[in-house]
């Protein structure tokens, strides 16, 4: 009696056993297969060496020793939002493909009370440009943070008021009201080429990041436009400093992007000319 309540048991065990669920994993051309088996129910999925899974197209799976076979069908339709659950796109740098912003003259580095002796209109000052070429490097596994890398060129113009220009005379630059005219506008302007790095984060479409970014300028003019026509260069040596340091910051979501730079080293020269200090805020369209 005692031997055939012993086989019941062992048998009874056995059959809860069949009836769990058991994984089977193995590596083919350093892709990791894993068979999954529940309840006679078998799935197959296929994993990269960073545990990524492959898409799938076709699976087969079998059920009862009836084969059931599932079509997955990938379209644009399906937002990118609800597929990053499943497969994680590359790291990306999120810088536009141009930009436009308003660049204040300021006083000293990051100063939003405009530059007295400067006379500075910066409600009329901007700048405008586009970026080159860009570079990412992550420095997480799921691949939302990284460092990134821009290559920018654009223009730069700063506007003054109350008919006041900037002039430069034995090397020396100054501001000074243009007698005698009634100017229209008055400005100095030059074109940059510029090399930023941020690091930033991306998660979920929105990203923001923060960094330094090193320009070189040149081709520096001081004109003005009097009302009714015709321009006037007064200088094309404006003693501007032809290399600057920036503070950057910038936030974003796909395509659009918000962005904020102030110079902490001086546009011109400070022991020849004003102390000015460009202070950008723009906005920026990827492609």
């Amino acid at each position: 009696m005692k031997k055939i309540l012993l086989f019941l048991a062992l048998a009874t065990s056995s059959v809860a056993m069949a009836q769990e669920t058991t994984d089977t994993t193995f590596v083919v051309n350093g892709k990791t297969i894993k068979v999954s088996d529940n309840n006679g129910k078998t799935v197959i999925n296929v994993f990269r060496q960073d545990g990524e899974m492959l898409s799938k197209t076709t699976q087969y799976s079998y059920s009862d020793s009836q084969e059931v076979e599932q079509i997955y069908v990938s379209t644009p339709l399906i937002p990118a939002i609800l597929k990053q659950g499943e497969r994680r796109k590359r790291f990306k740098a999120n810088w536009p493909f141009f930009y436009l912003g308003r660049s204040m003259g300021a006083a000293s580095a990051f100063d939003f009370n405009g530059n007295p002796a400067m006379h500075s209109r910066d409600s009329k000052s901007w700048e405008w440009g586009i970026t080159l070429g860009s570079a990412a490097i992550p420095l997480n596994k799921a691949k939302t943070f990284g460092i990134v890398a821009g290559l920018q060129v654009g223009q730069v113009h700063h506007h003054f008021k109350n008919n006041y220009a900037l002039f430069t005379d034995n090397n020396h630059s100054y501001m000074a009201p243009v007698e005698g005219v009634d100017l229209k506008k008055s400005y100095i302007s030059y074109n940059v080429l510029r090399l930023a790095l941020m690091l930033e984060t991306e998660r979920m479409n929105f990203f923001a990041g923060i960094g330094a970014s090193l320009e070189y300028r040149e081709n520096e003019h001081s004109r003005y436009i009097k009302r009714g026509g015709g321009k006037t260069t007064l200088s094309d040596d404006i003693n501007i400093n032809p290399f600057g340091v920036n503070l950057d910051m910038k936030i974003g979501y796909g395509g659009f992007s918000l962005y904020m730079r102030g110079a902490i080293t001086p546009l011109l020269n400070k022991d020849i000319a004003p102390k000015c200090f460009p202070l950008t805020i723009g906005v920026g369209i990827g492609l």
